[in-house]
């Protein structure tokens, strides 16, 4: 959802403002950055955070792939974030990322 939105609005050229964002999808900021983090780890978009703003870069899209890449499995199993919602986060994702097919034509 939220990389869609980004997708979306890239030609505006806008910066969000993450509170707005969370009140405007009625999720909370948390889900907001670590919903960022994992479209970063999957090469999605990239973040820049300064002082004053966040902004985020839609990537183009990588070429369709058989399997997940190593490091993105690696990065999601990664343990050293001992918080409880970011371990349960990235145990989630795990989980649909583990249970993701390729796409395939008819």
């Amino acid at each position: 959802m939220l990389y869609n939105i980004y997708k979306a609005t890239a030609s505006e050229k806008q910066n969000f403002n993450i509170q707005a964002l969370a009140e405007y999808l009625f999720i909370d900021e948390i889900t907001i950055n670590m919903n960022n983090w994992l479209l970063e780890v999957c090469g999605l978009i990239r973040i820049d955070v300064k002082p004053d703003k966040v902004k985020e870069y839609i990537l183009p899209v990588p070429p369709r792939c058989t399997e997940v890449p190593q490091d993105v499995l690696d990065r999601l199993a990664d343990d050293s974030n001992n918080d409880y919602e970011w371990k349960n986060f990235k145990l989630n994702a795990v989980e649909r990322v583990r249970k993701w097919k390729p796409w395939t034509a008819m």
